[in-house]
């Protein structure tokens, strides 16, 4: 089953787009990465390269102003290829700390900061039902015909939506595609349920409009 990545990030001491400056003058100083430094839509993002040769293929990061969260940036990483591939969580963490940790080390010391990498654990990642949602769901795995689900199977599944729905639970289509194979689903066939879900959820968020009077032509 492929890791869920995590969603890395740093807070910042500044306005986000003078950090990302300040972040490429670190790595300027370094001397070990091309670095490029441009807009991204109406924010900045940073992006570094190393140019050392890497386990990974074309591995590179970047830093791009959260516009939701105006006091931090966010973190990713991405490479033509992995090793292995797809990447688990440790190898993507690594690879962030390997890269950004020698600048950012830079950073704090020439500007007088404790500036670090903010990583949520594997455990963070995974997705909690609350007790009531967590029944319906045991149920309906417990009882689903994972290679193909029955009507009633779908009539549990659609209980566990409504009931997501009505709580105003915050579980993504993502979520529910990560616990369904971690309940023994195929891949392809969690992500069929997982979409069934998501629409669902539109679907229930749409308020019913006020009932409109037939007009009749003639």
């Amino acid at each position: 089953m492929r890791d869920r990545l995590p969603n890395i990030s740093i807070k910042t001491d500044l306005a986000p787009e003078q950090f990302l400056r300040r972040m490429e003058a670190a790595a300027a100083d370094l001397g070990e990465y091309l670095i490029d430094l441009g807009p991204d839509g109406d924010s900045t993002r940073l992006i570094i390269r190393p140019l050392q040769v890497t386990q990974h293929r074309e591995l590179q990061g970047r830093l791009a102003a959260n516009l939701q969260v105006h006091d931090r940036v966010a973190l990713t990483v991405a490479a033509a290829r992995w090793n292995p591939e797809p990447p688990t969580y440790e190898t993507y963490v690594a690879a962030a700390r390997d890269l950004f940790l020698p600048i950012l080390r830079q950073y704090n010391h020439r500007h007088g900061s404790k500036r670090k990498l903010h990583i949520p654990s594997k455990a963070d990642m995974t997705p909690h039902l609350p007790a009531m949602a967590r029944g319906l769901m045991e149920t309906f795995t417990g009882q689903a015909h994972k290679s193909g689900l029955t009507a009633a199977d779908w009539r549990r599944f659609y209980r566990f939506i409504r009931h997501c729905s009505a709580h105003n639970l915050q579980i993504s289509r993502d979520d529910l595609h990560w616990l369904l194979v971690n309940d023994g689903f195929a891949v392809e066939h969690a992500a069929e349920i997982a979409d069934v879900y998501e629409h669902g959820r539109g679907l229930l968020r749409e308020k019913v409009p006020e009932k409109e009077e037939l007009q009749i032509v003639k």
